[in-house]
């Protein structure tokens, strides 16, 4: 080192120090100021203030995806999707279909399976979360000679039936099935304060 300050290994370390020190408190406020560990850095999406949803960063609103879909995702690749349909019950008894959601989640899971060549139910799980009545169900399969992984829920409320659908191509599933399986649990209504 010089009488002039310091050497340039010197600032190329601290430089380094400085922007280390950024990214951290970056990573540690959305972490502490998100209020929900479990979805840290996650974002939060709601609709009408009814449902939110917690969605990686990566996943941003796409309306080019199903219209019928009130919350709709995608990454910029158009790889990775998640997306939430509600079905009025009111809507299904004015056709005289009266579900239950297991026969509801049944329906679902023959259409999506109906659109996949060799689908397989890779897991299926019925459960109560957030509150509500919930069946998830992983599948994979073919869509158009592509290896599709494809995970979703279907919800029961007072009135109506929820899906929350996520799915990538089968070569991406290790890198972000955990992402969609977050996303998918943290489907909820919004908790209003009294």
């Amino acid at each position: 080192m010089t009488g002039k300050g310091l050497s340039w290994r010197d600032r190329i370390f601290w430089a380094c120090v400085g922007i280390i020190s950024i990214v951290s408190v970056y990573f540690v406020s959305r972490y502490l100021i998100s209020g929900n560990s479990e979805y840290a850095g996650f974002d939060k999406h709601t609709f009408h203030d009814q449902y939110e949803i917690y969605t990686p960063p990566y996943l941003l609103p796409d309306d080019s995806l199903n219209s019928a879909a009130i919350l709709r995702f995608s990454d910029f690749s158009n790889e990775v999707f998640i997306m939430v349909l509600e079905e009025k019950k009111r809507d299904l008894d004015r056709r005289g279909i009266h579900p239950v959601l297991a026969e509801y989640f049944l329906y679902i899971q023959q259409n999506l399976m109906e659109k996949l060549d060799s689908p397989v139910i890779v897991s299926q799980n019925d459960h109560f979360l957030h509150g509500l009545h919930a069946i998830q169900c992983e599948l994979e399969g073919m869509y158009d000679s592509i290896p599709v992984y494809y995970i979703f829920s279907t919800y029961e409320t007072e009135q109506s039936f929820l899906q929350v659908r996520g799915w990538t191509e089968t070569a991406l599933k290790p890198a972000v099935k955990q992402d969609l399986f977050a996303s998918i649990r943290s489907f909820a209504p919004v908790v209003k304060d009294k």
